[in-house]
């Protein structure tokens, strides 16, 4: 028996231990790879909307690289 099953410390006979520890492990096996998928499926949800909100809003993206106020004080005296 491993120590990592829940039921290496109930005192089963070892016959009844292996299969229980394998479905255990089995289970939470399944859980583990459900939750991974949700979390991918989640991600993949939210960057759609990400996505969308970008077309949908039709944000200037050439104000991203215009330049402001900080960019013509550094430009001015590029040393403070």
């Amino acid at each position: 028996m491993t120590a990592s099953c829940a039921y290496a410390d109930h005192g089963a006979p070892r016959a009844w231990a292996r299969p229980r520890c394998a479905l255990a492990l089995a289970r939470r096996r399944n859980a583990e790879l459900r939750w991974v998928e949700e979390v991918v499926a989640e991600r993949e949800r939210l960057l759609q909307e990400l996505e969308n909100e970008e077309v949908e809003n039709g944000e200037d993206i050439d104000t991203w690289f215009a330049e402001g106020p900080l960019e013509e004080a550094l430009a001015a005296n590029p040393w403070t």
